[in-house]
């Protein structure tokens, strides 16, 4: 299996590299290979991993998805649509689905503009073959994932909204109003819940069910760009555009611990699984930072 954080790639380059090797805390340049999937055009915006890790599925701001064989960094095929830069790309719980969304700079969808790309489309994984194309947001959508069931998609805008779609008729199922235009967006490991992280600094938990808002938190000054749950769901993780992560208890709301030392706002945030670490990336680099197991109980 590839060792790989998915936006450890060259955002500036139209090449995306992708570590491989044995995944230990001493890993260095002799444990490691460095295998380039050149293809793009443009720069690269988004990437993720298939479930079962075998393919890799990248956005760039050439208007495409692309698919690739991380093994050996061949282009297995290229998904085509979009009318502006793909900045958000997922696989469904099973691999089969690709979904996709594309939009303009931050700056120009906090006020709109006639040439958003509104869409999120979605293709089978296997031919290429567009399924279903998604339309309601009035802003571009920032960030796309899937129901842990597979059944449904869903959606976070700049217009301020999360939309859940079903996956099978393409038809709107619900939605929820935000305080602010989403940048982030995560759904609990049992499907019940959805987190947001918006512009305006703050993360939401709602009830994917009965779509109510369940609390609020509170991140560093500026955007809340990532949000995340802990692999049991019991706790919440997010990245803001001070350089800061902040660690929550999902069950109660109160605040765990402030993660800091980066230099610049974290745009990404994730756990590893298997162990107390969680992993922050910035717009330049990324840093494992060690957790505590006697503070945060069992990973």
């Amino acid at each position: 299996m590839p060792l790989l954080l998915t936006h450890a790639m060259l955002l500036f380059s139209a090449i995306a590299w992708f570590l491989t090797g044995a995944a230990t805390p001493s890993a260095g340049p002799a444990d490691i290979r460095l295998i380039p999937q050149i293809g793009h055009s443009q720069s690269l915006r988004a990437a993720a991993f298939s479930p079962d890790g075998r393919f890799i599925i990248t956005g760039s701001d050439d208007k495409t998805a692309k698919l690739w064989d991380p093994a050996t960094g061949v282009e297995v095929r290229t998904f085509a649509g979009h009318t502006l830069a793909v900045r958000t790309v997922a696989f469904s719980p099973d691999g089969r689905l690709v979904a996709a969304a594309a939009n303009l700079a931050w700056t120009v969808n906090l006020f709109g503009n006639k040439r958003d790309d509104l869409t999120v489309r979605l293709w089978d994984a296997a031919d290429g073959a567009e399924l279903r194309v998604l339309t309601g947001h009035t802003k571009a959508v920032e960030t796309v994932v899937f129901a842990p069931d597979g059944r449904s998609v869903l959606t976070g805008s700049w217009d301020g909204t999360v939309k859940q779609w079903d996956v099978s008729t393409g038809a709107e199922m619900r939605t929820f109003v935000d305080d602010a235009p989403v940048l982030s967006l995560a759904i609990s490991p049992d499907g019940k819940n959805i987190l947001t992280g918006c512009t305006d600094g703050t993360g939401t938990m709602g009830d994917l069910t009965r779509g109510e808002r369940i609390r609020k938190f509170r991140g560093g000054r500026g955007r809340m760009f990532s949000i995340a749950f802990s692999p049991d769901g019991r706790l919440v993780l997010a990245g803001s555009a001070d350089g800061t992560a902040r660690l929550w208890d999902a069950g109660t709301g109160a605040e765990i611990r402030t993660f800091s030392g980066h230099s610049s706002e974290v745009r990404a945030t994730a756990w590893q699984r298997d162990r107390g670490s969680i992993f922050c990336r910035t717009t330049w680099a990324t840093r494992a930072q060690r957790t505590r197991r006697t503070s945060l109980g069992s990973i």
